[in-house]
């Protein structure tokens, strides 16, 4: 459940941040076209990361099963699936050790953990090993969604409004991005421009990956996500959806 209050953190001045992008109005930015391409069902609920390898689909799932709101009792898994199957295989479950984010490096997987009272932290899962040693401290207040591109993680903090790029090798902080909207989720890269679901407008926009600066939004008569936790990736040219409230990814071409 996301939370009511939002926390907008202003952006720290300095030669490695950029500055805190000014307020936009969505209904001025350029429409981008998007059409569904098709809707794949998985057996699985709570979806809050995607990752593609060259050997299949990632998911990474995380369901709440505290008896009150105030327990922050979770499960994570980190799942493989087979989109032409439909079939799921957990790689990977634990309590409260990871739960919202994924990406693929190439060579390993990086998740978030959130969990409150604990450590905030990006944690790193080896193929065939599991869950590593090596950790990256989170940016901000919580790691949300997680992307990778251009040899940079990037991560969002719903909490704290703002995107984060992320030098893994050296785990420092080499940009800070204010998102356009209030509550940012998933993000996606798509090897020129960021993406970002904001899950209070429920729309998806279009960044610049140097200055936050908007530069359209998705159609909104066909993505529309307020109020959601939505995770975003892209694959080649297709960007995937998903929410976190049910058990479907879908995926869309964006027209020219």
């Amino acid at each position: 459940m996301l939370h009511k209050n939002i926390l907008v953190l202003l952006v720290l001045a300095g030669s490695c941040f950029a500055p805190a992008a000014r307020a936009q109005d969505p209904l001025q930015l350029p429409v981008i076209g998007a059409v569904v391409v098709d809707t794949l069902r998985v057996d699985a609920t709570g979806i809050r990361g995607i990752a593609m390898s060259k050997s299949g689909v990632w998911i990474l799932t995380s369901e709440h099963i505290g008896r009150a709101v105030a327990d922050s009792s979770y499960v994570s898994a980190f799942l493989s699936w087979d989109p032409s199957t439909g079939a799921v295989d957990t790689v990977l479950s634990e309590r409260d050790s990871f739960s919202t984010g994924l990406a693929y490096d190439g060579e390993s997987f990086w998740v978030g953990g959130n969990r409150v009272g604990g450590l905030e932290a990006i944690y790193r899962i080896e193929p065939g090993v599991g869950l590593a040693d090596e950790t990256l401290p989170s940016s901000g207040y919580h790691p949300g969604g997680l992307a990778w591109a251009n040899d940079y993680l990037w991560q969002v903090d719903s909490t704290a409004r703002q995107i984060s790029r992320i030098e893994t090798e050296e785990g420092r902080l080499s940009r800070r991005l204010q998102p356009p909207g209030f509550y940012p989720t998933g993000v996606a890269h798509d090897g020129e421009s960021l993406y970002c679901a904001d899950a209070a407008t429920g729309l998806v926009y279009r960044m610049r990956a140097r200055s936050g600066r908007a530069t359209g939004i998705l159609d909104p008569d066909v993505l529309r996500f307020t109020g959601e936790f939505v995770t975003l990736v892209f694959e080649g040219n297709y960007l995937w959806t998903a929410r976190d409230t049910d058990s479907f990814i879908v995926r869309y071409q964006l027209l020219p």
